[in-house]
């Protein structure tokens, strides 16, 4: 089976065939998702974008809010006290 496999995957034609379905997935994708994104839409159900727009925003908050915690834990650590030099009541 390997073989005749193998001898299929190379010839030319294999190539072609799987370039037209790919082509052909990819225009069926976009046929079918803008129907199904208002379908959703009018149920009030989030659509793939929806859902990947409010991910990357999540994504965004999480990073800021990493951001502040950081900033306030740094004004939380206390301040070095200064080094006052030692006078010398030797005289």
């Amino acid at each position: 089976m390997g073989r005749p496999l193998e001898a299929l995957v190379a010839s030319p034609g294999y190539l072609e065939v799987a370039l037209l379905g790919r082509r052909a997935r990819a225009v069926a994708g976009s046929v079918v998702t803008v129907p199904m994104t208002t379908v959703l839409h009018l149920f009030s159900l989030p659509a793939r974008a929806d859902i990947r727009k409010l991910s990357r925003q999540v994504a965004a908050l999480t990073n800021e809010v990493r951001g502040l915690a950081a900033e306030i834990d740094e004004l939380r650590r206390p301040m070095p006290k200064p080094k006052v030099p030692k006078v010398s009541t030797d005289a």
